[in-house]
Formats: structure tokens, C-alpha cells, sequence
């Protein structure tokens, strides 16, 4: 049993406040599902003891979690499971043993055969970890957790890095581990996955459990998983008085269908003014969407009219108002400068504004516009608290986009493409060492070879994280995107990270991928000898020269030939820099520039506009 009780903690990236769930399904997965994935990444790094809690406690069977995880009653499992390349599968399933080195190889070679047998998963016990496909260590790390039989597995959003090829494994020791009584947890931010495998989900929306939920319950029922995801159940309701709300609410349940059925978003952001309008009987609704920065992104109304008689809010006005405590304002125009407010005047009485501001990385503005007088009730405030529970889900969860089966197929299918490719390449690597050609030459193909999965592995995480964190489909969060290239290279180097935040175009985001890659790559190349080998990243925001300056620099031995690799005719350019440079200069319109300080330093200048074009 997993008890969360009052926790807390927090940092610039993420927060939990006052958590408290219990978790007691042994036998069961159950899963929880966070509105938020910024609420899930932090819950996981307390669980795999990244951070610690500022407050509260988190007991495992009535034990606290760090004497836990030290004697090893809850295991954590993420799709970049620590797997030890140069030992062999029998050696990684059987590493912590405590009995490993007493007994024969020969005898844990033929246990981790019968193991593979047992769940049908056909690789070779003396096989090394460093030619096995990431999909297939993600099952050896979960062979492994069935081996050392923990109280407690918690399994972090692995669904969709497993493709169809070792789905049925992956059930096949879930199912075996379930029948072990050992619980499991499953955390995600994606309903889809939730209900693929687990058989109890746990809705939490702001540090607060919403509710618990059968898969039977959402079978029979789907409509009342979606009002816990909205956080419906912050409105008590009296079925006598308050059945206005009840409607309410359904309303607004059935229109999360046809909201996620498209991912266009200004046809989305449409439908959405549209039913605002008739929900409440406005003459128009407008829409606004901003970044953090409050640089305004899009601008939707439902009623298309000429902007001379639309009421458009001036930015300033716009800013505001998101940076206002307040939530909901009523404007009278009749008692208002409308020039200080508006474009340009406006014909409508009265005004009501609901202010979105719940996401990090963007907000926005709900304008109502009424010809007639109206009054804030108290059923109209719940209304629009209501509505902008939605406009909640519409901006962090992205029901405005690509959820249509045949969008998701897509999706499916280009990921699993890529690992497909990586598959095959890595065969061929396997085929090449078996061939005996001199070492030399072995060790130049393999080079070869890892520099290529690196990068489309790059452009696989990228492209998944994307999939995943949906965020106005045109906008992704740079921090994400490193942290997924950075997982690659987690066993080569120590790499930190000390950037502004800021979010780039969803166009942009697999070109900057390879960039840092390659830049990763190259430090990792050249000083493999170096065990303390550090990297770092460091991204400014110049906002006076509107450029964002990228620093990628280690402590290693240093570019060689400096003159060389700053010369853009050079026609001796490896083929990682010829990729940076194709993407920072020509692609992005940006400088780029190699010096030595203490190991090799690359600079990268990048216009911002060109980041989210």
C-alpha cells in the first residue's frame, strides 16, 4: 500500500501542494492520472528520490519511502531503465543478487533462459545489453523487477515507447506480476494509455484527487471520467435548487467530444466561442490565446463581423488582466474610455472577461460581448467557472488537437517506422562485429552506426514528446525537448542544464533535437577516455537584440583544429557539424561559432522569431 499524506514540494519547475492519496489495489495497476505533466514528472522524481519533499510523507506498506527504496520495497521503472550496455542480459536481470557472484554463470544463464522462455521473449541470455533495441531493455528492466519481487512497482508513461513487436511480452510478466500480489502503479498524463493497462485510475487535477474509477465504471459510464478531468466535483451540487449547474455541466461534457475530434485549432477555438455564445446568450464571443510572455498568439471570434464593430481588446489591456489575481471581469462600456480598452469603439453594453492563466507556458481570455444589459449572478459565476475549467483542459490537455483514430494511428505508425529503422541498423552493427574484420575497422563502422541511432533516436523522442505534450500543438517547452536528447547520453557524461525558459514552433523542435545531439555527441566522442566527463547547456534570452544565445560546452580535451571548424567553406566538415551548421545558419537563419575555454565551447545564435515561424 502507497500512502501520499499532506505532501509537499516544490522548485522553479514544478509543485505539489498538499497532496494526500492512498493507493491500496495489491494485485491491481493502478493507475493515476494527472491533469497536469508537470504534476507527474514531479511526482515521479520524489518517488525515484530526485527530489525531496518540502513537507508530508510518502509511506510504502507503513514504511517511509527512503528506507524503502534503500532496502528496495518499491522499484521505478521510466523508458530509460538503468541498463548496463557492456554486461549481458543474464548479468542485468540478475546484476543486484545478492547470491549473483556465488553461484555459476552457467547455472543464472540457464535461470535467465527459462525466464525468457517462460514469457516468450526471444533473445539470447548471453546477448550484451549495448545491441538490444530500447524498447527490448525497457522489458529487461521490467524481467528484473520480477526477479528482485519488490512490495512495490511504479511504472512512469511507458505505453507509448513499447511498440506492437514486444507488447505481448510486456503484458504477459505485467500479468505474472499481478498474480505475485505486487502492486502496481502507473503514472501518466495521457487517458488513453491509462486504460490500456491499468484496471483502477486515479484522477488528480491540482495536488487533489478527484476520484477513483473502475475501467468497468468508465465502460459503462466514459462521460464521468471527463468531468473529474474538469474538476467537477469542486461544485456541490443541491439537486433541487442547482440543476441549472447539472445541465450545465453535461453540456459541457458532450462538447469535449466534438472538440477533440479535430486538431485544428482556430476551427476548434470556433466551435468553442461559438457554444460559449449560446450557452450564455452573448451577441459575440472572442478568444485569446498568449504565451507566458503575453506575446499574443491567436485571436478567434465566433461571429465574423468587420473588425470596425468587433469589441477587440487592445494587448496591453489583454496583458492586464492576466496578470490581474481577478478572474472574471464585467466591463461597462458606457462608464469606460473605450480608446484606453478597445481598438476601436464598440457597440456592445456590457462585456464579461474570464481570465485562463492555470498553464506555465500559455493563457488566455474568454471576452462575452452583450448588447443588453447583464448581471453577474451567482449561477452565471458558476457557469463561467465551469467554462473556464474547460478552457483549462483546452490549453493543458489539449483536446483541441489530434485526437482523431486517424491522427493517433499516424502517429503510431510513424514512431513505430523509426524504431523499426533503429532495429534494423542495429542488426546490421551485429552482423559487421560477427564478420572479423580488424578491430580498426570494426570500431570506425561502429561509430558510425551509434552516431546514427543516436540521431534518429533523437528525432523519435522529440517527435514522441510532441505526441504527448500537446500544449497549443504549435508550441513546445525547450526543457522538455533537451531532457529527452540529454536521456540518451545519461551513462556517458553528466550534463546540466541552465537555460531561460522559453518555447519554440512545433516545426522547429526535431531541428534543434539533432543540433543538440550532435553537440552531445561530439563531446562524448572525443573524450571518451575522460570518466568526469561534464556538459553543459546554457541558453540566454536576448530580448534588446531579440536572440537567443545557446552555449553548449564540456571539460573536455577541445576542438583541434579551431581555424578549420570555423571556417563555413570547409569542405572537411565532419558530418555532425555539417548537420549543425546546415540547421543553425541556413535553417534557422542563426550564427555558429566553435572556441576552446577549458574544453570545447560551441555558441549558437539564433534569431527568436525564426524559433516559432
Amino acid at each position: 500500500m502507497i500512502e501520499f499524506k499532506n505532501v509537499f514540494s516544490k522548485n522553479i519547475n514544478d509543485k505539489i501542494e498538499n497532496f494526500s492519496l492512498s493507493l491500496n489495489e495489491t494485485g491491481e495497476i493502478e493507475g493515476i492520472l494527472c491533469q497536469s505533466q508537470v504534476f507527474q514528472q514531479a511526482l515521479y522524481n520524489i518517488l525515484l528520490g530526485a527530489k525531496d519533499l518540502d513537507s508530508g510523507m510518502i509511506l510504502i506498506n507503513g514504511h517511509l519511502l527512503n528506507e524503502s527504496r534503500h532496502k528496495e520495497r518499491i522499484l521505478v521503472i521510466t523508458h530509460r531503465g538503468l541498463i548496463f550496455d557492456n554486461l549481458t542480459v543474464t548479468e542485468n536481470v540478475f546484476f543486484t543478487d545478492k547470491n549473483f557472484h556465488l553461484l555459476g554463470m552457467n547455472k543464472r544463464i540457464e535461470d535467465c533462459r527459462k525466464l525468457l522462455a517462460k514469457f516468450d521473449f526471444q533473445i539470447d541470455p548471453n546477448q550484451k545489453a549495448a545491441t538490444l533495441s530500447q524498447e527490448e531493455k525497457i522489458i529487461l528492466v521490467l524481467l528484473r523487477c520480477f526477479v528482485k519481487n519488490p512490495e512495490v512497482i511504479v511504472i512512469n508513461d511507458l505505453m507509448s515507447h513499447i511498440t506492437y513487436r514486444c507488447m505481448t511480452c510486456f503484458r504477459r510478466i505485467i500479468n505474472q506480476i499481478k498474480k505475485e500480489k505486487i502492486q502496481i502503479v502507473y503514472l501518466t498524463s495521457q487517458l488513453e494509455d491509462a486504460l490500456k493497462i491499468a484496471d483502477v485510475i486515479d484522477v488528480v487535477v491540482k495536488s487533489r484527487c478527484i476520484g477513483k474509477y473502475t475501467k468497468e465504471n468508465i465502460k459503462n459510464d466514459p462521460k464521468q471520467i471527463y468531468y473529474a478531468m474538469l474538476g467537477a466535483d469542486s461544485v456541490q451540487f443541491n439537486r433541487q435548487k442547482d440543476t441549472y449547474k447539472l445541465d450545465y455541466l453535461r453540456e459541457i461534457n458532450n462538447s469535449i467530444f466534438s472538440l477533440s475530434s479535430g486538431y485544428d485549432l482556430k476551427m476548434i477555438l470556433k466551435k468553442f466561442a461559438l457554444r460559449a455564445l449560446g450557452l450564455f446568450k452573448a451577441n459575440n464571443c472572442i478568444i485569446y490565446l498568449s504565451t507566458r510572455d503575453y506575446d499574443t498568439l491567436l485571436r478567434v471570434h465566433a461571429i465574423n463581423i468587420s473588425n470596425n464593430n468587433l469589441p477587440i481588446l487592445k494587448s496591453e489591456y489583454v496583458n492586464s488582466l492576466l496578470s490581474s489575481s481577478q478572474k472574471i471581469f464585467l466591463i461597462d462600456t458606457d462608464k469606460i474610455e473605450q480608446e484606453k480598452y478597445f481598438l476601436n469603439d464598440t457597440v456592445y453594453k456590457k462585456i464579461i472577461c474570464i481570465c485562463n492563466k492555470e498553464y506555465c507556458q500559455a493563457s488566455g481570455v474568454i471576452e462575452l460581448c452583450f448588447e443588453k444589459d447583464i448581471l453577474l449572478t451567482d449561477e452565471i459565476k458558476t457557469q463561467l467557472e465551469i467554462l473556464n475549467q474547460e478552457f483549462s483542459m483546452v490549453i493543458e490537455n489539449s483536446v483541441l488537437i489530434g485526437n482523431s483514430v486517424m491522427l493517433q494511428e499516424s502517429h503510431h505508425r510513424i514512431k513505430n517506422n523509426l524504431q523499426t529503422i533503429i532495429n534494423l541498423i542495429q542488426m546490421e552493427s551485429i552482423s559487421i562485429q560477427k564478420q572479423g574484420l580488424p578491430k580498426e575497422q570494426t570500431d570506425r563502422i561502429q561509430s558510425i552506426f551509434d552516431s546514427t541511432i543516436n540521431r534518429i533516436e533523437s528525432i523519435s523522442n522529440t517527435h514522441n514528446l510532441l505526441l504527448q505534450n500537446k500544449v497549443l500543438r504549435d508550441i513546445v517547452d525547450i526543457k522538455s525537448i533537451l531532457q529527452m536528447i540529454i536521456d540518451i547520453y545519461a551513462e556517458n557524461a553528466k550534463i546540466e542544464i541552465d537555460i531561460d525558459d522559453i518555447c519554440i514552433s512545433y516545426s522547429k523542435a526535431v531541428s534543434l533535437a539533432l543540433v543538440v545531439n550532435e553537440l552531445i555527441n561530439n563531446s562524448v566522442k572525443y573524450n571518451v577516455e575522460n570518466r568526469n566527463l561534464c556538459i553543459y547547456i546554457n541558453g540566454i534570452s536576448n530580448q534588446s537584440k531579440e536572440m537567443y544565445e545557446f552555449r553548449v560546452g564540456d571539460n573536455g580535451v577541445g576542438f583541434k583544429n579551431l581555424d578549420e571548424i570555423n571556417n563555413e567553406q570547409n569542405q572537411n566538415d565532419g558530418v555532425g557539424i555539417k548537420i549543425i551548421r546546415a540547421i543553425v545558419c541556413y535553417e534557422l537563419g542563426g550564427e555558429l561559432k566553435f572556441m576552446n575555454n577549458n574544453g570545447a565551447v560551441s555558441i549558437i545564435l539564433i534569431p527568436c522569431k525564426s524559433l516559432y515561424e
